[in-house]
């Protein structure tokens, strides 16, 4: 629990104990808090009770706050880092996949690599809606204009289109610096 809780939980027992004295149903001894002390004294009058009422009312108020704005700002900050987080991973995601693309052509396993290839430029669309800054859009279109080429190289088994896919990996994993 944080610190906005712990005062929270503090101003609310005091408001109870405080009314519970006004109120009679708690008797402290002549030696008690300052607070309560000078409320010993003296009596509550009917038209007291509505001011005291409001204040403590508003008090209670105050305490909800105090708890409440930090724990929604730290809410709000949690939020947007989750967001920056889940971009990052699909971007790692995406290079992930452009590397095993390179090494399944590399090796020769144009089925796989096809399948890999498949996988990658289905997933780039959806990640391109959601990149706001300009010069990664700009790269990850680029990388979507290669799609017929390598598609087609992969699916005839044609060696000359790994380069073509060396440079899809190099653009790829130049994200990382943008």
């Amino acid at each position: 629990m944080g610190s906005g809780g712990g005062i929270r939980i503090v101003v609310v027992v005091l408001i109870i104990l405080v009314v519970l004295y006004l109120f009679g149903g708690l008797r402290l001894p002549r030696c008690g808090f300052l607070l309560f002390k000078a409320f010993h004294r003296r009596p509550v009058r009917a038209k007291n009770i509505g001011a005291l009422l409001v204040f403590w009312i508003g008090t209670m108020g105050i305490a909800f706050l105090a708890g409440y704005v930090p724990k929604h700002s730290q809410l709000r900050d949690d939020e947007v880092q989750i967001a920056n987080l889940d971009f990052k991973l699909k971007l790692a995601h995406l290079r992930t996949l452009a590397g095993t693309l390179y090494l399944q052509s590399s090796e020769r396993n144009y089925g796989l690599a096809a399948q890999t290839s498949s996988q990658f430029f289905d997933q780039l669309p959806s990640f391109v809606d959601q990149v706001n800054d300009p010069k990664l859009n700009q790269m990850l279109m680029e990388l979507s204009k290669s799609q017929d080429q390598i598609t087609a190289g992969l699916a005839n088994g044609d060696p000359a289109v790994l380069p073509k896919i060396a440079d899809l990996l190099q653009k790829t994993l130049s994200t990382e610096t943008l």
